[in-house]
């Protein structure tokens, strides 16, 4: 029974990363059906050729099921071959709506975050701001993540979209920050050479390491996260619990204990049952916004 695990490591890696090992690790010590796995643990480096390589490597090992690619441009580029081999893939962090091509029912992809889409939509409402006290500020890292996240801004929304920060900043003002962990670390730093209403962090920026950089205390620190309730095992720490519920799906999986449900889509795992709806996102999940 081999259970495949995809992550950036090393370099590429950052809080989320050790998030995902310290699941496994507890996983191991809790849950005695998850320690009779064999597992393999890749580095996808957050990027195509990495993800396509992790998975290519994991397939060779001779993975049944797959867990992890936190990085949606990862888990996009890795996903041809895990439906080649037909190996089942659970994603507890991606959120790309390009997942949608690859029919996530037919192809066995679960997935427990709420997409982009849906994501973006909840920041911009979380982000308004009475325009004649302030603006509010969707600041993007001008790469592959970011601009696969600008796709989704609607285009009648009030917020302003821009790439470095502007030349003045005035107290009422609302920031979200889209981008990786090292860039937003660096942004803030500057931003918060003054004081500002509201930092918004979200998905890979969102990390302990990234808040420390604050200088001056915005007035109030939040994220936006999906929260999917663990009973007994379960945290606050973004990606703690999806990660939880995925490893235990996957040992379900491993184990052959899916050969009754092949037309179902509920799992009876050791952390309980698992639904999933017709485009295989986990039902008991939605997105909230919590202070820091």
């Amino acid at each position: 029974m081999k259970l495949g695990l995809a992550i950036a490591l090393g370099d590429h890696g950052n809080h989320h990363s050790q998030t995902f090992i310290r699941a496994i690790n507890y996983s191991l010590e809790h849950f005695p059906h998850f320690g009779k796995l064999s597992l393999k643990i890749v580095n996808d480096k957050k990027n195509v050729s990495g993800g396509k390589s992790a998975a290519e490597e994991l397939i060779h090992w001779g993975a049944q099921v797959v867990v992890g690619h936190f990085s949606s441009i990862a888990a996009i580029a890795a996903l041809p071959v895990y439906i080649e081999a037909k190996v089942p893939l659970l994603l507890p962090a991606a959120t790309s709506c390009q997942l949608e091509k690859f029919q996530p029912s037919l192809n066995r992809i679960y997935r427990y975050q709420k997409n982009n889409e849906s994501l973006i939509s909840y920041c911009v409402d979380a982000s308004s701001v009475n325009r004649s006290e302030g603006n509010s500020y969707f600041l993007i890292q001008d790469n592959e993540y970011g601009n696969m996240m600008l796709m989704h801004m609607p285009p009648l929304s009030d917020v302003k979209i821009i790439r470095t920060l502007p030349s003045k900043v005035q107290k009422n003002d609302v920031f979200v920050i889209v981008g990786y962990s090292d860039f937003a670390a660096k942004i803030i730093t500057k931003l918060t050479e003054c004081q500002i209403k509201k930092l918004i962090l979200i998905d890979d920026a969102d990390n302990p390491e990234v808040w420390k950089s604050c200088l001056i205390s915005p007035l109030v620190k939040s994220r936006i996260r999906t929260s999917t309730p663990v009973y007994k095992h379960g945290a606050l720490e973004p990606f703690w619990n999806e990660t939880l519920l995925a490893l235990s799906l996957a040992t379900f999986f491993c184990m052959g204990l899916d050969s009754n449900s092949k037309t179902s889509l509920n799992y009876e795992t050791y952390l309980g049952v698992q639904e999933f709806d017709r485009f295989n996102y986990y039902g008991d999940s939605f997105l909230i916004e919590e202070r820091v």
